[in-house]
């Protein structure tokens, strides 16, 4: 679905995620474009708020504690922290690194647990693409695919599914499923 503002860019709906805080429930609308992407939230209400990823950071620009700060910047050079939320315990913050957006996650000790990101079919190493060829889910199409860095391990996982069944592979870029 596309959609077009008057004076605007024509935006593509690339994700649409359901959000409830113990202040507010919304929807966040991530949108793309050729100018650059958007991020749009709508309550229940019907309030729309725009949020721009590339707007500056609020206030003195630190959006997050500065060893994870730290950290994000020692890892993924020249890297813009977007925003950050907490997902399932753990401390989400989003980054733009290398033209695309990363989710970096921190447990409470400000550590790092693992860094995760959206990749395309064409992005993936040969040699996963064979060893998904020659696995018993042979049979099963490609429903999404992220990279993941962890402390000690890199990895694609690739979900795929086949009618109503879904598995998640992780795959090292050699082809070994893991």
């Amino acid at each position: 679905m596309n959609l077009h503002v008057s004076g605007t860019a024509a935006y593509r709906i690339d994700d649409i995620d359901h959000y409830e805080t113990p202040d507010k429930e919304f929807y966040r609308f991530d949108l793309e474009s050729a100018q650059g992407d958007v991020k749009v939230d709508v309550t229940l209400d019907g309030t729309v708020a725009l949020k721009q990823s590339d707007m500056p950071a609020q206030g003195n620009g630190q959006l997050v504690d500065a060893e994870v700060t730290g950290f994000i910047s020692s890892k993924y050079p020249g890297a813009r922290i977007v925003e950050y939320d907490y997902d399932k315990g753990l401390l989400d913050v989003e980054i733009w690194h290398e033209n695309r957006e990363k989710d970096v996650y921190f447990n409470g000790r400000n550590e790092w647990v693992y860094t995760e990101w959206d990749i395309r079919r064409s992005e993936l190493p040969q040699a996963v693409t064979a060893a998904i060829a020659a696995s018993e889910w042979a049979t099963f199409s490609i429903d999404d695919i992220e990279y993941v860095q962890t402390p000690t391990a890199e990895y694609y996982l690739v979900e795929l599914e086949r009618g109503n069944r879904e598995i998640e592979l992780r795959i090292a870029a050699e082809g070994t499923i893991l």
